[in-house]
């Protein structure tokens, strides 16, 4: 419930973010299936989102957006 929250807060707020949330795990994961499933998903969102994006604009503090790499 709270991931969910969580989720949907950001979201909200327009961050890229995904929730996976397994069957039979709780808070942790126990079963090697599910720990290798969860790397996999951090791997791809990583690469995705972090290692393979292009420059993200930035709020000027006056309300103007541009681009960080200016």
């Amino acid at each position: 419930m709270q991931s969910e929250r969580f989720f949907n807060a950001l979201k909200g707020l327009g961050a890229t973010c995904k929730l996976v949330m397994l069957p039979h795990e709780a808070h942790g994961f126990r079963a090697r299936e599910s720990v290798m499933h969860m790397a996999y998903e951090m791997t791809e969102w990583l690469g995705k989102y972090v290692k393979n994006a292009g420059p993200r604009e930035t709020a000027d503090p006056k309300g103007a957006a541009h681009d960080k790499a200016s």
